[in-house]
């Protein structure tokens, strides 16, 4: 065998998706060819590529970004939450509205980086180095819209939270999972209704790009991880389910398909980083089993308690400091306890229209606007 490039690799992505051209948090750092032996993670750093050399690879792939412009311009994928917006029937205004913060914050955070920090070292081992990002997320996102589509559209009746549970855990990358898919807003024995997959946006869209789905509604919403401060908010002020289906799980899905494309071309390839427990030796689980299968429960919230994420471990409420208290004067909370203080307002960024996905990604606009009256969220988590 040849082996392939990483043209030829990141190709054979964009086809999965449909898409013409690598969107932005996507992108190859040190171009080859000829590629036999391949370590592919989902997190790829200095180490990574050190040890990649000694295993005698020819070739790293990373799915998160790892430098360069996928770091650099990043914010410009989030743009997808106002596509996946406005399919779902929210107005495009509203959409935007909703990812403004987010939007903000992910622009600031890119200039701090150092973007170069990890590709550099790529350079000088003189390893071809990419990693696919959005692309694999999308392919996931669709295998998990047709999984839930189809189980519950078969049940003669209305779902529940918990049918599109069940619908997940028939797909080998969550039933095999460490992790455990939760509800931490809502309830299992709830209807689903109408129901919005959020993945392939970049990262989850926090309180802000929930809500809006429940208010033009979207009764369930899925997100593959939230920052707990976000779904304590959600159960405070909103009456829809929020499932939650894990980070690394749900990314192995895409990325799955896409090492079987890899190794049918004759690459073989070296899992870490997250890859690894779901080689080719992990059994499937057949779907003409969903209905007599006993999945594992989900963590469910329970209704007027606090949010519990994992047993015994309990969000507890968190401590406000007065405006213009100083964090040194707020008394030493109790292990576990957070604290949020007042931070400076955020500058409003005006989100354009987009283009479809398959197309590639939007362009950001040069300015940010300030807003005075804009008030700060949770921090934007990490790229998914």
């Amino acid at each position: 065998m040849a082996g392939l490039s990483t043209d030829e690799i990141m190709g054979i992505a964009l086809e999965m998706a449909g898409m013409h051209h690598p969107p932005a948090d996507s992108a190859i750092y040190v171009e080859g060819t000829g590629l036999s032996k391949v370590m592919f993670g989902i997190d790829i750093g200095t180490a990574e590529l050190l040890l990649a050399r000694q295993l005698g690879c020819d070739g790293v792939i990373a799915h998160h970004p790892a430098g360069g412009s996928a770091q650099l311009n990043f914010p410009e994928v989030l743009t997808r939450h106002v596509e996946l917006m406005v399919e779902h029937g929210v107005s495009p205004t509203a959409a935007r509205d909703a990812i403004q913060s987010m939007m903000t914050r992910a622009l600031l955070r890119a200039q701090s980086q150092n973007f170069d920090h990890v590709p550099s070292v790529a350079r000088l081992l003189d390893m071809p180095f990419l990693n696919v990002h959005l692309p694999l997320d999308e392919v996931g996102r669709r295998i998990m819209v047709d999984t839930i589509g189809r189980h519950c559209e078969s049940l003669g009746r209305p779902a529940s939270v918990q049918d599109a549970i069940d619908a997940l855990l028939t797909l080998p990358e969550f039933a095999n999972a460490p992790t455990r898919i939760m509800v931490p807003v809502g309830a299992v024995d709830r209807p689903l209704g109408r129901v919005a997959i959020v993945h392939g946006a970049g990262t989850n869209g926090g309180y802000a790009v929930a809500r809006t789905y429940y208010e033009h509604s979207i009764d369930t919403v899925l997100y593959i991880h939230v920052a707990p401060e976000d779904a304590q908010r959600l159960r405070s002020d909103t009456r829809g389910n929020l499932i939650v289906s894990g980070h690394i799980s749900s990314d192995m899905i895409g990325i799955n398909q896409f090492v079987a494309k890899l190794e049918e071309r004759g690459v073989e390839i070296v899992r870490m980083s997250g890859l690894e427990q779901w080689g080719t030796d992990q059994p499937a689980v057949e779907e003409a089993n969903i209905e007599d299968a006993e999945p594992e429960q989900p963590v469910v919230a329970e209704e007027n308690s606090p949010l519990r994420l994992l047993e015994p471990i309990v969000i507890p409420a968190t401590i406000e400091t007065e405006t213009g208290t100083e964090p040194e004067d707020v008394p030493e909370p109790a292990p576990g306890t957070s604290i949020r203080t007042d931070t400076q307002e955020l500058p409003e960024v005006n989100v354009e229209e987009t283009s479809s996905v398959p197309e590639g990604t939007a362009k950001l606009p040069s300015t940010v606007e300030m807003d005075e009256d804009e008030e700060p969220e949770a921090e934007t988590p990490p790229p998914t």
